[in-house]
């Protein structure tokens, strides 16, 4: 079994489009956003990897827009581990499946 990992920042901009409804007055990042910024992540660093599914995502607390987050990858043969955390720990984590492997 092979294996690499990746680190990575990222933050979502304080004016992303979503925000506003995602709640009005304290806006949050949503889940879904966090999970496409991982497969940004993922693409961005192994090119070759089709995700195929995401069996588990724990989200631990939440993501604050305009804070900047780091994004840990590690890769096998069949699913990508990940992790995100900010200056005060762990936002999420969990797996994403490879396809076609």
């Amino acid at each position: 079994m092979s294996t690499s990992a990746a680190t990575h920042t990222a933050c979502i901009a304080a004016d992303h489009p979503c925000l506003p409804g995602h709640f009005p007055g304290q806006p949050v990042v949503p889940g879904v956003l966090l999970l496409d910024t991982v497969i940004a992540g993922v693409q961005d660093q192994w090119p070759d990897a089709h995700i195929g599914g995401v069996p588990s995502a724990k989200f631990l607390r939440p993501a604050l827009p305009g804070q900047p987050f780091n994004i840990e990858l590690q890769r096998g043969d069949s699913r990508i581990t990940f992790s995100c955390s900010d200056a005060d720990g762990v936002l999420c984590r969990g797996q994403m499946t490879l396809r076609g492997v």
